[in-house]
């Protein structure tokens, strides 16, 4: 019997944190077939029921339960009313007393009854844990003592306020607002951290927003220590592991040990609910087995598509996805432009299933957030040229009009004209009639918009494009060659204004496009290649894969052997399995990329160095190959001093790379020089108050 009702209490511990809706199912997977063993855990259940309508503390039955603490002090604090309770532990709000100041306090006790050695040393754990921080973004540390019947409480500072997910929604806040809000959560997490403390409970109801708007971070009760728990920190009750099954990551259902990689995990579950408004999975939190195997086989959806993800036995039919949008103040076609693309890549990141592909520190994160928030490169989305350059352009869309439609479309043309007509066809009479007639269809749509008369001038940049693709069709000048060459170079221009669609319509139009000579297989190559690299972009990574193998058979088929081309068709498959973790398939692609380019990178200088740097990416973002990316890195910059680009943006990007793969080496003091030399070199190019300045002083703050 003494064994039957200890093993009621640890069910009852349990039961006493399961949703009261569920308790029912997940007695009944405790219990089993042993009838006096449940009788025992609902007798239990029913006294406390009972207990709590008539004493205000919570207390076990038979245990006390005459002695209320309401009205009662707990050091210079009076006992105003019972605010909430848990499990084994129930909070209080107080007021200070005695003094000739007012102080509201959150006090803490654990539940009379369930006192026992495990439970009080943890909480005694999480009382020394809270005395050790001190940050704006965390719920304040005040005092603590021993209640008069021997339970020991600790007071914190009151926060009233709401979990941060309903917060937001309440307000409809949208994907930007979420996201300048969570950074408040990674800056006191990342505060823990550094205290060597580790939270491992970081969830929504943990985390809460007062009504002006600022983040408390709550409850540490099952916090360790990152350099060696102390004793009595258990990390189960009973069978089962002391975890939220929801936020929980991998290694903490097997009872793993729990680091830095653990919290990061669970802020990377909360961003996904704010952003998406559900969770990455809906696991079972009664059938800790089926939710362990959910959580390490299954890989979460797209938040993209989970927005739209009904709840379990619904009948809502879409409302839903309605509702979600509604509380984020957007459309579907607005939510998903935002949010696929950097912000998928940096929660695919945080919850990646092994702890050592995961974000390094909640400071990383945070950094590519805030790189997010401001429309610059973020760390886990690759560091090609074009990427950098299409983040440059969503930066400064605003200051973005006609003029930078015209040095976009002609950049494009030029790049084409003079690279490929001039050099492979000679200044041929069909590439000189071909490039007049491109002048003057620009000279035709630049002129169009007449801001003196109201035409045009209040026109984006995007409206401007979608435009030209329709007068472009319409153009009967231009032979079919010279019209793909437009669509092609507009088609690039839309894809760095995010415009994906519009651009994959008109690079399908283009590889699809009649071909009777190697020019136009050729450009049916380059289109295949566009469509393949816009897909990546929208993280359709397998489909995009399958496209740029459909032209790979084009370009052998009807042996394509423009370098530029091939090159570029081979780095866009390297990305593509770069994201899918295939890092032997990617680096394979870029070094052949390398070699297809070798024999002509002195017409492509600029090019043929970049793709140096690209083809360090594999190697170092797995960090298989560190030395082989710092040898590349270091390549790339001897040839670009070896061709006059040292003044070039690309030069200073290289070197940031070397600086980064440099501290991964750690190489500190080396790196240390190097993010100093691009900071200067950064700061010359720029200007001190820029983005791009303070973007490697992170850096170098990170090294540090």
């Amino acid at each position: 019997m003494i064994d039957n009702n200890l093993e009621a209490l640890r069910i009852l511990r349990d039961a006493l944190d399961t949703d009261s809706g569920e308790r029912d199912r997940f007695l009944s997977m405790r219990c089993g077939a042993d009838t006096q063993l449940r009788e025992r855990v609902d007798a239990l259940l029913r006294g406390i029921a009972d207990d709590e309508r008539s004493s205000p503390d919570g207390s076990v039955p038979g245990v006390g339960s005459e002695d209320t603490l309401v009205g009662n002090l707990l050091g210079p604090f009076r006992v105003v009313e019972r605010i909430g309770r848990g499990g084994m532990g129930i909070v209080y709000r107080g007021e200070r007393e005695g003094a000739d100041f007012g102080q509201q306090v959150a006090i803490k006790l654990i539940r009379r009854g369930f006192d026992f050695d495990d439970i009080r040393e943890r909480f005694l754990r999480e009382r020394r844990i809270l005395a050790r921080l001190s940050h704006p973004n965390l719920a304040r540390f005040i005092d603590g003592g021993i209640a008069d019947d021997g339970r020991p409480w600790f007071a914190l500072e009151f926060v009233d306020g709401q979990p941060i997910s309903a917060w937001c929604d309440a307000r409809r806040l949208d994907i930007d607002a979420r996201v300048g809000l969570f950074l408040d959560v990674c800056a006191a997490v990342q505060h823990a951290h550094a205290q060597l403390i580790v939270h491992r409970d970081l969830k929504p109801a943990n985390i809460l927003v007062t009504k002006d708007g600022h983040v408390r971070l709550l409850d540490f009760g099952i916090a360790k220590l990152v350099d060696g728990d102390e004793p009595g920190a258990q990390t189960t009750i009973g069978m089962r592991p002391l975890l939220t099954p929801e936020y929980a990551a991998p290694e903490q259902f097997r009872g793993e040990i729990s680091g830095v990689a653990t919290d990061i995990y669970a802020l990377g579950a909360i961003l996904y609910e704010l952003v998406a408004g559900v969770l990455p999975l809906e696991v079972d939190r009664n059938d800790i087995a089926a939710a362990e195997r959910m959580v390490r086989e299954q890989p979460p959806s797209p938040p993209t598509t989970a927005i739209a993800r009904e709840p379990m036995d619904s009948s809502e039919n879409h409302a839903a996805l309605k509702r979600r949008l509604h509380d984020r103040s957007m459309t579907l076609h607005t939510y998903r432009g935002i949010v696929r693309g950097d912000v998928t890549h940096i929660l695919e990141t945080a919850l990646a299933k092994e702890p050592d592909r995961r974000y390094a520190s909640v400071r990383e994160l945070a950094s590519d957030l805030s790189r997010w928030r401001v429309g610059a490169p973020v760390r886990v989305s690759g560091d090609r040229l074009s990427y950098r350059l299409r983040k440059f352009i969503g930066r400064n869309r605003l200051g973005v009009g006609i003029a930078a439609a015209a040095i976009l479309l002609i950049v494009g043309l030029t790049t084409y004209h003079v690279s490929t007509l001039n050099a492979q066809l000679a200044r041929t009479e069909v590439a000189r009639n071909r490039a007049q007639a491109s002048l003057d269809f620009l000279r035709h749509v630049l002129e169009s918009p007449d801001p003196q008369n109201g035409v045009g001038a209040e026109m984006k940049l995007g409206d401007f494009l979608h435009g030209s693709v329709a007068t472009l069709r319409e153009d009967k000048t231009l032979d079919p060659e010279g019209r793909n060459d437009l669509l092609l170079a507009i088609a690039g221009s839309l894809k760095s204004l995010d415009n994906y669609d519009e651009a994959l319509a008109i690079a399908r139009e283009v590889s699809t496009s009649p071909a009777s000579n190697l020019e136009a297989w050729t450009q049916r190559v380059r289109a295949a290649t566009l469509a393949g690299e816009i897909r990546i972009l929208k993280g359709e990574y397998e489909p995009a894969l399958a496209d740029l193998a459909v032209a790979t058979g084009l370009a052998d088929a009807h042996a394509v052997v423009d370098p530029m081309a091939r090159a570029t068709l081979l780095s866009v498959q390297s990305i593509g399995n770069n994201h899918l973790g295939n890092w032997e398939e990617s680096t394979h692609e870029i070094d052949h990329a390398l070699t297809t380019l070798e024999p002509v990178k002195e017409a492509y200088p600029e090019q043929y160095a970049n793709f140096l740097g690209f083809a360090s990416i594999p190697r170092g973002y797995s960090k298989i190959d560190l030395p082989g990316a710092e040898a590349l890195l270091r390549q790339s910059l001897d040839f670009q001093k070896a061709h006059a680009l040292e003044t070039s943006g690309l030069y200073a990007d290289t070197q940031g790379s070397l600086a980064q793969t440099l501290m991964f080496e750690d190489k500190f003091e080396d790196a240390e020089g190097l993010f100093l030399s691009v900071i200067e070199r950064m700061r010359a190019r720029y200007g001190t108050d820029n983005r791009e300045t303070s973007f490697k002083l992170s850096d170098l703050a990170l090294l540090y």
